[in-house]
This record gives structure tokens, C-alpha cells and sequence, in this order.
């Protein structure tokens, strides 16, 4: 992400516009600030609602006079279209700056608000963590939730059960049915995952058809149960592309954290064998 994917459309005016008439730009477009250019639309600097309310007390009954080049922020920092968002946005928490223009050539291009590009930022880390196709977790978020998982089992010493599960021939599935119709086994099965296991469980997609479950709080007979409900539910469950319809199994390779020595991709490895 850079700079210059936040505001496209930006409400701008010049030094001499009256304030009254910037205060009504303001509340007509609802933002929060504006951006002051010359004729040649270089940027003179900012123009806020803060800067106007600040203003007030002092301008009083003359402000129907003043003209927004007389309240306006002057020294701005600006930032250009190619800068990445993680700059950016430290500089203006540096600066304490709440906008930020995105300039090129002297020119304004955009305004940045550190409310929406935070959000942004979030929004870029969500999609980070997230396999895209069925939602759930990708590995690297799926790993950073096991070592979480596993620091609690460490400290507690709660049951942890962990499980790897595989679409039983997906490639002949692909190969008679083609790719959508894989990605819709693929999304069947996470449906049936997030409906049918608990809040706390962890379910993450690591990659083509083998998903990873955490099950805290979960002993070793239970989280086997909890396989053999979920190969019944994946058993029964059918998928229509066209005329055909698809009936697809998973198999399981469940284990439970006992030994402190092992890492999250040891455990996973060890599931994986139990799953073949």
C-alpha cells in the first residue's frame, strides 16, 4: 500500500476565499479539513475545522471578513504518492499530524486522514492474516495463533489438541470437475468447520486442501470425536455444479501437546503424519 491510495477526490480553495464560505465547504462535503492552493494549485497549506473553532474567540464578529490565508496551517507536511503506508503514517504520528496532503511536483494530488488511513492499515493487516478464498485463517496467522495457543497450554498446562485435516483426492476432483469446482470443496468444508466447532477453536487453511484445527480445553478422546462428527458432516454434505453431483471425505491425523520441547511445526508435523 502507498500514500496515495486513500482520497482521490479532494475539496480544495485558496487564501482569499472568505472564512465563512470555507466553513460551509467543510460541513457541505462533511470532512474535517481542506486544502489551501494558489491559481497555479500549489499548495499553500491546510485549512481545518480545529483551525476555524481555535479562531473564533479571537475573530469574533470580524470573521465575516477574514479570509482563510489568515488562519490556515502554513508549515504542512506532505508526503508523495510512492511513499509506503508504514512511513507515512509513522511520520505523521511523529508530527502529531491528523492530515496529510500527497503531493507531486508541488501539486496537490490527495489528502490523507490518519483516522481513515489507520483503518486502512487495519484493514490491509486483516486481509494479511486472511486465506482468501473461505476466510479462515492462513498459515502464517494460523502459526502466530498456535504459539499463542501453545505459550497458555505451557502456562496452564490445559489440554491441547491439535488436528490436520486433507480433502481426500482433491486432484481428481479438480481433474473431472475443474478448479471452481475444487474451490467450492474447499469452501464447503470451512463452512462446516466454522459452523460446527466452538469459538475458541482455532481453524486455519495452510495451503491447498490441508487445514489445521487448534482445540483448546479438549482432551485426546474428545478431540477424536470431534473428527469422526466432522467426517460424518464432510461425508454427507454435497456440492451440485451443473447436473453433477459432488460427495467428498476428509481424513484426520489428530494429536495432543503433551512434550514442552515441541514447536507449533513440529506438532503440525507430527498431526500430519498421523492424518496419512
Amino acid at each position: 500500500m502507498t500514500a496515495n491510495k486513500d482520497f482521490k477526490e479532494v475539496v480544495s480553495t485558496t487564501p482569499d476565499t472568505l472564512l465563512p464560505c470555507a466553513a460551509d465547504l467543510l460541513q457541505k462535503h462533511n470532512i474535517g479539513s481542506l486544502m489551501v492552493t494558489d491559481l497555479d494549485e500549489k499548495l499553500k497549506g491546510i485549512i481545518t475545522e480545529r483551525d476555524i473553532i481555535r479562531s473564533l474567540p479571537q475573530l469574533k464578529d470580524n470573521i465575516i471578513n477574514c479570509t482563510v490565508g489568515e488562519i490556515m496551517t502554513k508549515s504542512v507536511i506532505t508526503c508523495s504518492p510512492d511513499d509506503d503506508a508504514v512511513t507515512t503514517l509513522a511520520i505523521m504520528n511523529q508530527h502529531n499530524c491528523r492530515h496529510m496532503p500527497v503531493v507531486k511536483h508541488g501539486k496537490p494530488l490527495a489528502l490523507l486522514s490518519i483516522r481513515e488511513f489507520d483503518t486502512a492499515c487495519k484493514h490491509l493487516q486483516t486481509l494479511s492474516r486472511t486465506d482468501e478464498l473461505t476466510g479462515l485463517a492462513n498459515r502464517r496467522h494460523f502459526i502466530e495463533l498456535f504459539k499463542a495457543e501453545l505459550n497458555k497450554h505451557h502456562r496452564h498446562q490445559e489440554d491441547l489438541c491439535v488436528v490436520m485435516l486433507d480433502v481426500d483426492f482433491f486432484k481428481q476432483i479438480n481433474d473431472k470437475f475443474g478448479h471452481d469446482a475444487g474451490d467450492q470443496v474447499l469452501c464447503k468444508l470451512a463452512d462446516i468447520l466454522k459452523n460446527r466447532l466452538r469459538g475458541c477453536d482455532v481453524i486455519g487453511r495452510l495451503g491447498g486442501e490441508e487445514f489445521g484445527l487448534l482445540l483448546p480445553n479438549t482432551r485426546l478422546a474428545d478431540a477424536v470425536n470431534v473428527c469422526k462428527n466432522l467426517g460424518g458432516l464432510i461425508r454427507t454434505s454435497e456440492i451440485f455444479i451443473g447436473r453433477n453431483v459432488i460427495n467428498f471425505t476428509a481424513s484426520f491425523g489428530v494429536t495432543k501437546v503433551v512434550e514442552k520441547s515441541l514447536n507449533c511445526e513440529k506438532i503440525l508435523i507430527r498431526a500430519d503424519k498421523l492424518l496419512y
